[in-house]
């Protein structure tokens, strides 16, 4: 099977770029959950307050 360097260079730039989602989607999934918690402890300090 033949397969030119236009065909490897693709398949290596899509895999460059699948890494750096991931990395990004793990990145922001940890600091969304951290913001949610800092978030919920916010919405009740303020209901306390009332």
């Amino acid at each position: 099977m033949y397969i030119d360097s236009l065909t490897i260079t693709a398949f290596v730039v899509f895999a460059i770029a699948m890494v750096m989602f991931i990395k990004k989607c793990i990145i922001n999934g940890c600091m969304m959950s951290r913001d949610n918690k800092t978030g919920i402890k916010d919405d009740v300090e303020p209901g306390g307050e009332q």
